[in-house]
């Protein structure tokens, strides 16, 4: 079915609506971080170069990591959380050893015995062979949260430090 113009919304932008894929640069506009123009720049330039919208938007300083991670969070339909405002369960990071949480750019922060789930923070959460690496390790099935990089060094950093 043909999309219907609106006296409000210009016949163009219907086209264009109706034509692409959301993005992580649309939950971006939506979110006000940037404007529609810079989100069809850097879609333009993506398609140009072949780097991720990601990529584009952090190479033109056009949003903060934590910005980039909580649009990515809503895109992905994952929780986005901030390590150093939460507590820590011991005994979740005690599942993951400090290396491999390094590997994978993960930080275990909880655990549910009776769902038998370990709650991780990682800065990529669609990568599924960490997932499944962690899965097998800890013996729990995993739920990621989005987190910024920064936010997982600083917390496997500190709290790893502590734990030895």
């Amino acid at each position: 079915m043909p999309a219907t113009v609106s006296p409000t919304q210009p016949a163009a932008s219907v086209a264009v609506a109706s034509n692409h894929q959301r993005t992580v640069a649309d939950v971006l506009v939506e979110k006000g971080v940037i404007t529609r123009e810079q989100r069809e720049a850097v879609v333009m330039q993506s398609l140009n170069t072949g780097e991720p919208v990601e990529g584009v938007i952090e190479a033109q300083h056009l949003a903060t990591e934590e910005q980039l991670a909580e649009a990515k969070a809503v895109f992905y339909n994952v929780p986005y959380i901030k390590l150093r405002d939460m507590g820590v369960e011991p005994e979740a990071l005690n599942k993951i050893p400090e290396n491999v949480a390094r590997r994978y750019h993960l930080f275990p922060y909880g655990i549910d015995r009776v769902a038998n789930t370990l709650r991780v923070a990682m800065a990529n959460p669609l990568d599924l062979s960490a997932i499944e690496f962690v899965e097998r390790k800890a013996g729990f099935k995993v739920v990621p949260a989005m987190a910024t990089q920064a936010d997982i060094v600083a917390a496997i950093n500190e709290r790893y430090a502590q734990s030895l």
